[in-house]
């Protein structure tokens, strides 16, 4: 049995409706090596901070190239 990504699994059906580049994206699996920008959020919360935070995401908003 395969087991779907986190991502794909959580999203549901609402899955399909992303983007493919996104739905890609959120396939990947294993060590990836990417090129573009991403935005990043702020986390609003104490848990989406202490998240951000055990993941190693940034903290406030950021533009990476």
């Amino acid at each position: 049995m395969t087991r779907l990504p986190l991502y794909v699994t959580i999203m549901g059906d609402a899955f399909s409706q992303l983007s493919p580049s996104v739905q890609h994206f959120h396939r990947l699996t294993g060590q990836q090596v990417l090129h573009g920008w991403v935005a990043v959020s702020a986390p609003l919360s104490w848990t989406a901070k202490l998240l951000a935070l055990l993941l190693g995401t940034p903290l406030r908003y950021s533009r990476y190239t």
